[in-house]
């Protein structure tokens, strides 16, 4: 069959199937490592925002629906003006056993090296926690995207130490590259 775009040029249609090419064993495991991390991402009820890539926190709602009923929610989100790009967002949610959550993402990574980051909060002009370890141990990152999930046990978001009110700084070799409020949910 000839279909015709213009006069002097007639395009051919045949009906060739075109094969996939075969996957490896690493495309498998990275396919299943970005499937896992997905849907990990789409349970805790991150997703992103349509104007960026950078995530909105979950309403307590969306925990509730999830069989999860924190005693206080906070969250921040940053985005660095000394990096290009550098932008996320990380949610904190206090469970009824006193440990807090805290899961996020965060893009536009230069320095692909998690031992390179330090996480402290500040309140007051004094350091409040450092969390540096915690997020080392369980960051994960994935091109120039970070993913996290861990738990503390002594973070609180109530009480006379709490963290909200606070200001999350994150270090890159001793530089801060964001700073932004932790927010009560």
């Amino acid at each position: 069959m000839n279909q015709i775009l213009s006069k002097s040029q007639p395009i051919e249609i045949t009906n060739e199937k075109i094969q996939p090419e075969k996957p490896t064993v690493f495309s498998n495991l990275a396919n299943i490592s970005t499937a896992f991390t997905d849907s990990i991402l789409l349970f805790l009820g991150l997703r992103p925002s349509e104007n960026d890539d950078r995530t909105t926190p979950p309403t307590s709602s969306i925990m509730m629906r999830y069989g999860l009923n924190p005693q206080e929610m906070a969250y921040v989100q940053f985005k660095s003006s000394r990096l290009k790009g550098f932008n996320g967002v990380l949610t904190f949610f206090q469970q009824p056993n006193g440990s807090t959550v805290v899961y996020g993402q965060w893009s536009g990574l230069k320095d692909l090296d998690p031992m390179n980051y330090e996480f402290v909060i500040y309140k007051n002009g004094v350091m409040q926690r450092d969390m540096t370890i915690n997020i080392r141990r369980d960051i994960e990152v994935e091109g120039s995207s970070a993913f996290l999930l861990t738990t503390f046990g002594s973070l609180p978001l109530s009480g006379i130490d709490k963290i909200i009110g606070g200001h999350l700084h994150i270090l890159n070799c001793g530089k801060v590259i964001a700073k932004s409020e932790i927010c009560k949910i």
